[in-house]
């Protein structure tokens, strides 16, 4: 994940240029809002941000020997940033950028407004005709998500931006929840589908639901019913299905929508919440961005 993320963030070569100017704020589709110096540049994919200093230091080809990461994913089941998952978790995924990493010291804690955070160092090992790689990993829970803030550079630079990364991090804090009292509802798309020939028939309906909650939880199911009918023989089939529920958080800005879901995965929509002028009824749009046609769906419950 981290890996195919960075290298497309970093597709397009940093500047060495740099703007003045105060500090600038990053909105992360976690549901997080940071502080980072406005002389810094951004490249994001998805959930994944990198973020570069300003006069970095580079190698041959121009590229940053000094990089953070900004991302986040399902913590679910954890109680502290620190736990042995997350370790093995930011162990693997920084195995993908670096190569093989180790732990590199004791796991330290820092306090930000969305409380108690863990810094994890890790080392990765030389590679033929490069000095040693560091990362230190800054790491929060919020709202059953794991939130976290890399630092990885050459080993003899992590010293010259320690202070900023702690600041950045000391700077996290939970976005103002935006609340539109007309979605939080239970909302239901229909598909219906039907075949026949040589006297069979066969007819499937699919619902799709999504329900928004006040505290900023979104749910996702789908149910099924399939109905077949062969005259001539006389048989009839019938069945039920019904999907797992996916669960994540959603944040709203205007009229746009972001989703973060347990998985890990992103999406944007913008939304509107309207009444038919056909039937009455009301529904729910979500366009994602770039298309021309909207999803609708009507209000169940």
């Amino acid at each position: 994940m981290i890996r195919h993320a960075v290298i497309l963030a970093l597709a397009v070569p940093f500047a060495l240029t740099a703007q003045s100017g105060p500090g600038k704020t990053l909105d992360h589709p976690s549901g997080i809002v940071l502080e980072y110096p406005a002389s810094w540049q951004t490249r994001q994919e998805g959930g994944l941000v990198a973020m570069v200093p300003d006069g970095f230091a580079a190698d041959e080809k121009g590229q940053p020997l000094e990089l953070f990461l900004l991302g986040s994913e399902s913590a679910a089941g954890i109680a502290t940033p620190g736990d042995p998952k997350v370790i093995a978790y930011l162990e693997e995924q920084l195995g993908q950028l670096l190569g093989p990493v180790k732990r590199a010291g004791e796991v330290t804690t820092l306090t930000t407004t969305l409380g108690a955070g863990a810094v994890i160092p890790f080392e990765a090992s030389p590679k033929p005709g490069a000095g040693p790689v560091a990362a230190r990993v800054y790491v929060v829970l919020h709202e059953g998500t794991g939130i976290f803030l890399a630092h990885i550079a050459r080993k003899d630079l992590m010293a010259k931006r320690e202070a900023a990364a702690k600041a950045i991090f000391a700077s996290f804090r939970a976005r103002k929840r935006d609340v539109d009292a007309a979605l939080l509802h239970t909302w239901r798309r229909e598909n219906y589908t039907r075949s026949s020939g040589n006297g069979a028939s066969l007819s499937n309906s699919t619902y799709v639901y999504w329900t928004f909650q006040a505290d900023g939880t979104v749910l996702y199911s789908t149910r099924s019913h399939t109905y077949g009918d062969t005259a001539g023989l006389g048989v009839i089939v019938q069945g039920d299905s019904t999907s797992d529920v996916s669960k994540g958080k959603y944040t709203l800005q205007g009229s746009v929508m972001r989703i973060q879901w347990s998985d890990g995965t992103n999406e944007t929509y913008e939304y509107n919440v309207f009444q038919s002028t056909f039937d009455g009824r009301t529904n729910l749009g979500l366009r994602p961005p770039g298309a021309k046609k909207k999803i609708y769906l009507t209000l169940y419950q």
